[in-house]
């Protein structure tokens, strides 16, 4: 699935955007999280954004939403079960 539907999801599922374990982030959030300036946080998310680590899932002006695809892609894999070694 790619950033945009997922994150349509997320908000049905009740996911926190910017909680470890949801590959979204917004600037507010980030700035919230790391005690950062909003300015600090923005321009922090322009540089993952140009450098193709995260990419905005929607034309919004405001309260922009970001993520994280790579990490999307390996939190929607199956789990891979191996029993544990014996010895």
């Amino acid at each position: 699935m790619d950033c945009a539907a997922s994150h349509l999801n997320a908000g049905k599922r009740g996911a926190k955007v910017g909680h470890p374990a949801n590959p979204f982030i917004t600037t507010t959030g980030v700035a919230r999280d790391l005690k950062l300036a909003f300015t600090t946080a923005q321009r922090a998310i322009e540089r993952l954004e140009r450098n193709g680590i995260v990419q905005q899932t929607s034309e919004a002006k405001r309260d922009r939403v970001y993520c994280a695809q790579a990490l999307l892609d390996i939190l929607e894999e199956p789990a891979q079960l191996t029993p544990l070694a014996e010895g």
